[in-house]
């Protein structure tokens, strides 16, 4: 039996042509995470609104609002989880020994 890979291993770059970090590639991963958290802000305040329209009665949708409040309870755990994942990623990053 043949294994056939995917696609062909590149070589590894030296040291001289590895590229840093530009400013462009910090400002959009921070539009990103900034975009990111903005999304979980709006799913909060429309599972909000749904809420507080079902409470008065000015709707009779419960399957839209209890959708809503589902999205913005997934978007926030989500959220979480990532915002751990990467707190954990910088200690363990900062922890290595050069």
């Amino acid at each position: 039996m043949n294994i056939i890979p995917l696609e062909s291993l590149k070589p590894i770059a030296s040291t001289d042509t590895v590229s840093h970090t530009t400013e462009s590639s910090l400002d959009s991963f921070a539009n990103y995470l900034t975009e990111a958290v903005n999304k979980v802000q709006d799913l909060e305040s429309a599972s909000s609104e749904s809420a507080y329209q079902l409470a008065t009665g000015q709707t009779d949708d419960l399957t839209g609002v209890m959708l809503d409040s589902v999205r913005a309870q997934t978007a926030v755990e989500l959220a979480t989880q990532v915002t751990t994942r990467a707190v954990n990623a910088y200690k363990e990053i900062m922890q290595m020994q050069i």
